[in-house]
């Protein structure tokens, strides 16, 4: 004797198939049942133990009714709901291929079986950069089921579906979702966009400011838009008037090099220009070094021959050379310590001789030479 039970259908049969019970129909809470030989079976039951109690009454053995779904039950309404179980679930897995290359291998649980509806979810590793094209498409092999194209927005990577397309082809530490169409991996979702709300905006209403309503920024129009803005919104050059804090970092950085430079360096006005200052911790303008090698050089050239020297006072114009080597017929040349201050006049008598300069604001050394 065998019975069996699902949710479509009872039946009990003994060993000389006498008895088969149905219920082809359920109206309110009983299970309407038919026979064919054995009036003793009650003309309905309220449930299948009722339904086991009546057949066991009847002296009925080995009834069997599965109690939870079963991948070894023969009841075919089972059999379907384990096949739409196993249809609905979502493999997840990982794709570790690298982003330049064109088969993307991925691996799901144990047990999947490449069937038309299944869905995975795969975590790349790296964000794809391979570009695919018509004769060379990007495809994705699913524990070594064979290599696919994938299809996203209307076309799939073998036809029109070309370049990188990160979206569908893979982005790192992301899951992608895909369902199996019977030829293609359908990147689930194909490419819609569900957004009704928001409108795209344009990298130049970004940069202007002309946009008035909330919308949607691409990332890469973001980062231009911020780099432009801060273009224009930064002075071409260094200005101490300038409002813009960073510039006035900058200046603020300038000025304290400048600051760090200049410490420890002469102040001007601890440099002499004349070959008379006395004063302590000055030191001597470069122009004077010429002084001193002109003078020099008159030394040199006038060596063995008599010279003498004065102080020519700040407000004097004057200075008078006695000497009884001078004569009516001598020649005088006079000189002074500041470059390019020369005597005006040289007047000589024996035994003198007075030079006069136009009047200088600082004491000049004047040297006389007589030949």
């Amino acid at each position: 004797m065998s019975v069996t039970y699902s949710h479509t259908r009872i039946s009990a049969v003994d060993e000389n198939n006498n008895v088969e019970v149905f219920y082809p129909e359920n109206t309110g809470s009983d299970v309407k049942i038919s026979r064919n030989n054995n009036s003793n079976i009650p003309s309905s039951v309220t449930n299948a133990q009722e339904l086991a109690n009546a057949l066991s009454s009847q002296a009925f053995t080995n009834i069997n009714i599965d109690t939870e779904l079963s991948s070894t039950s023969i009841n075919p309404v089972q059999n379907k709901v384990i096949t739409s179980e196993a249809r609905l679930k979502t493999w997840i897995g990982t794709c570790a291929t690298t982003a330049s290359t064109q088969d993307k291998v991925a691996t799901v649980d144990s047990g999947f079986t490449l069937t038309k509806g299944v869905r995975i979810g795969i975590k790349f590793t790296h964000t794809n950069t391979y570009s695919s094209t018509t004769s060379a498409p990007i495809t994705l092999n699913v524990n070594s089921t064979g290599a696919k194209n994938i299809w996203y927005n209307n076309t799939h990577s073998g036809e029109g579906n070309t370049g990188t397309n990160t979206i569908a082809y893979g982005v790192a530490s992301r899951y992608v979702y895909y369902v199996y169409d019977g030829t293609y991996w359908v990147w689930d979702g194909c490419g819609v966009d569900n957004n009704t709300t928001y409108s795209a905006m344009s990298a130049s209403e970004l940069t202007t400011g002309t946009a008035t309503t909330s919308r949607v920024v691409r990332a890469d129009y973001l980062k231009s838009g911020i780099e432009t803005i801060i273009k224009n919104k930064t002075d071409a050059a260094l200005s101490e008037t300038s409002t813009n804090p960073v510039q006035n970092k900058v200046i603020t950085s300038s000025l304290q090099t400048l600051t760090n430079e200049v410490n420890g360096k002469v102040s001007t006005s601890n440099i002499a220009n004349n070959l008379t200052t006395t004063a302590s911790g000055k030191v001597l303008d470069a122009r004077q070094g010429k002084v001193l090698n002109s003078a020099i050089q008159t030394l040199t050239n006038f060596v063995g021959k008599k010279l003498t020297a004065q102080t020519l006072a700040v407000g004097s114009t004057t200075l008078t050379f006695t000497d009884s080597s001078i004569t009516t017929s001598s020649t005088i040349e006079a000189y002074a310590s500041i470059y390019g201050v020369s005597p005006t006049m040289i007047e000589v008598t024996t035994g003198r001789a007075v030079v006069t300069f136009n009047e200088q604001d600082e004491a000049l050394s004047v040297f006389l030479i007589i030949r």
